[in-house]
């Protein structure tokens, strides 16, 4: 989320059953969320299985920053910033925030894909804050500015360690050997798509370093050929369900998590969306070194064949979390359709193309 986009939550407030459901949504869902028990595996660190209860504190960020501000409740600011507190009690004196045992860190689990909301947590209660120190209104007036001022200098630096961690570990001549993209699931999706809060860092920052970064990240997203080829197979008019096979050996069978396959829905939205982001933060820089405009192709051209081959009547997309042309194939019995991940996804990416096209 970018800085600005906060800034007009508020100013609309839903009424009627809408309303009700989403006030009724706030109140015994993201109010009431228990932040010690999603907080809880960063300070036990003790995840073996692979599974990714990493994401979960930083995508209740996602939510509960911007709906703090569409209705400003005490108890959800004190659940916020001991959620933030408990985060950075938890990082090591090397930066890492995570919830893996040394030996799994940056490997073939959801640990960077973790790190990836651990940094959109820690990003977005910097805008809480800058948001509030700018704010006179009454219904802010129980917040403690000078306290949210300093947790936030707390939380961006936080951010920085663990972006430098994440680059030593896995960035250019990083320790562990291997490229960003080759970790995690999903032929790289799950890990690079950590390139959208490195941007959001730079643009906070102004720290080029981490702009740097992104751009390998990018590079790994679009050049290897047997990476996700992002890119090029848009552009060629692949579509997002047939991507596998180019390049790539493509996995068989029903495992349900796969470690080379291309199809993965809501991890390759995620990419474009941070593709989108690193196009605009370096064309405001100094000259770049890859193609902006091939990127902002690639993801539209990609969004054009998802809502033509994908989604469905009822507005969301994928089976068992994968592309499967399914708008043609919606009749048929398919498992898991349309994970929620998957159209939350869909709306952000769509709502950045807005921005980006005008196009309606």
């Amino acid at each position: 989320m970018k800085e600005d986009s906060i800034a007009n939550i508020g100013c609309v407030a839903l009424k009627g059953r809408l309303g009700e459901k989403l006030d009724a949504m706030i109140s015994h869902h993201v109010e009431a969320t228990d932040v010690d028990y999603i907080t809880a595996p960063f300070l036990e660190k003790t995840e073996t299985r692979g599974w990714w209860q990493t994401e979960f504190w930083g995508k209740w960020m996602h939510s509960a920053v911007p709906y703090f501000f569409y209705r400003p409740s005490p108890r959800l600011l004190s659940k916020i910033e001991r959620g933030v507190e408990r985060m950075l009690s938890s990082q090591e004196s090397c930066g890492y925030i995570g919830n893996y045992p040394q030996p799994l860190r940056c490997g073939e689990g959801w640990d960077v894909w973790g790190m990836k909301y651990t940094m959109m947590g820690l990003l977005h209660y910097c805008d809480l804050s800058s948001r509030l120190s700018g704010a006179a209104a009454p219904e802010f007036a129980f917040a403690d500015t000078e306290k949210t001022r300093r947790l936030a200098g707390r939380a961006l630096d936080g951010c920085r360690r663990l972006c430098d961690y994440l680059i030593g570990q896995l960035g250019p001549g990083g320790e562990r050997g291997v490229a960003l993209w080759q970790t995690g699931n999903w032929c790289g999706y799950a890990s690079s798509s950590v390139l959208e809060p490195v941007v959001w860092l730079y643009n906070r920052t102004g720290d080029t370093r981490y702009l740097d970064f992104a751009e390998y990240i990018v590079r790994g997203l679009s050049e290897p050929q047997d990476g996700p080829r992002l890119v090029d197979l848009a552009l060629a008019g692949v579509s997002v369900a047939d991507r596998n096979g180019h390049g790539n050996a493509a996995e068989s069978g029903d495992t349900y998590v796969m470690k080379h396959n291309r199809w993965k829905a809501y991890e390759m939205m995620s990419c474009y969306q941070g593709m989108l982001d690193f196009a605009d933060a370096a064309d405001a820089s100094s000259p770049c070194r890859i193609d902006t405009a091939a990127l902002r192709r690639a993801a539209t051209m990609a969004a054009r064949d998802i809502a033509r081959e994908e989604v469905n009547l009822a507005g969301g997309c994928a089976s068992s979390e994968a592309w499967y042309h399914g708008a043609s194939r919606q009749f048929l019995h398919y498992t898991r359709l349309q994970e929620t991940c998957v159209t939350t996804t869909w709306m952000r990416l769509c709502e950045r193309l807005l921005s980006l096209t005008g196009e309606s």
